[in-house]
């Protein structure tokens, strides 16, 4: 008797459809669960079998990286990761590109580079309390915690060791990836092409 190919699981009570997949034994502790639960966010058979693939697959990839262990993880495979991020950021601002104020372009040139002393981290913060103007530096300092924030979810969703190398590495592919789509929307909103 063949066993069972898995396939997308309909919700009794919501008719979403669901991918849902036991954790291998060696993985549990790492993972922290015993089955994997996601959402397919459709009602439709054939649509869920298509993201039901591409969520195994990406479960998997997913697997596999934890099996493999703690690896640095190169700025090449950070771009790759990040490419996500450029493309939600144009996407977001696409019809309105002038209102994409949260990104300073001037300053996303600077990021990553000397790091702040622990005084002016906190002068930073206390001119954030105080409701005093942003210095240039803070307005870094708030970008890069952004990135590295972001990158935590990636390392996270992705299975990737997430040691302060690779969440570093991570998050200056994430603030390059922002700060590229951040010049185009510039140029779009200058030239008004849409």
């Amino acid at each position: 008797m063949p066993l069972a190919m898995s396939r997308p699981w309909k919700h009794p009570k919501s008719g979403i459809y669901q991918l849902r997949k036991a954790v291998p034994e060696d993985l549990r502790k790492l993972v922290g669960k015993r089955e994997e639960k996601l959402s397919l966010d459709t009602r439709d058979p054939v649509e869920a079998k298509v993201r039901f693939a591409k969520a195994l697959a990406e479960l998997e990839a997913r697997w596999a990286n934890l099996r493999a262990g703690p690896k640095p993880l190169t700025e090449r495979e950070a771009l790759q990761l990040a490419a996500g991020s450029y493309d939600r950021w144009l996407e977001q601002f696409r019809d309105n590109p002038s209102q994409q104020t949260s990104w300073d372009i001037a300053a996303g040139d600077l990021l990553f580079g000397t790091p702040l002393t622990r005084e002016e981290r906190n002068a930073s913060h206390e001119r954030v309390l105080n409701g005093s103007p942003e210095f240039p530096r803070d307005k870094i300092f708030r970008m890069e915690q952004a990135c590295l924030e972001s990158a935590d979810g990636y390392l996270k969703a992705h299975g990737i060791f997430e040691d302060w190398q690779n969440r570093r590495t991570m998050a200056r592919a994430i603030g390059a990836a922002i700060q590229r789509a951040s010049l185009l929307l510039a140029i779009f909103s200058i030239a008004n092409i849409r």
